[in-house]
């Protein structure tokens, strides 16, 4: 299922994100008004997915680095790696590995060079 936990993003001209792989997280939910980070023993995050709520901008697409010599593997190494750019429309979504994950994604985003891109990021959470 999906975290409870959403993390909403904007990225303003000049923002970027320089690349990083993202953590793996417990299950969240929302017990009594309070938020419970660890709300369940037998699930935890692998998967990072992300929805684009805005178009207008320019730049800001999302770089996966792929190994080089092997480029169906995601880079561990970003000097050692090919970037591949996907450009995201208002309404897309992208579902990539994280944390743990043996297909981990290094990834980073490109300047925004104009406009105001806005995201939401949850992780998928999968049975440990």
């Amino acid at each position: 299922g999906l975290n409870a936990r959403f993390r909403f993003y904007r990225y303003s001209v000049g923002d970027y994100f320089k690349p990083h792989t993202d953590g793996a997280w417990p299950g969240s939910a929302v017990i009594d008004d309070q938020l419970i980070t660890d709300a369940y023993s037998d699930r935890y995050s692998q998967l990072s997915f992300v929805l684009f709520l805005s178009d207008g901008f320019d730049g800001g697409r999302t770089e996966f680095f792929v190994d080089r010599d092997q480029p169906q593997q995601p880079a561990r190494d970003p000097n050692r790696a090919n970037i591949v750019q996907v450009a995201t429309p208002i309404g897309a979504a992208i579902c990539f590995p994280h944390g743990l994950h043996p297909l981990h994604c290094l990834h980073s985003s490109e300047t925004i060079t104009h406009g105001t891109k806005y995201i939401v990021r949850t992780d998928i959470l999968c049975a440990l």
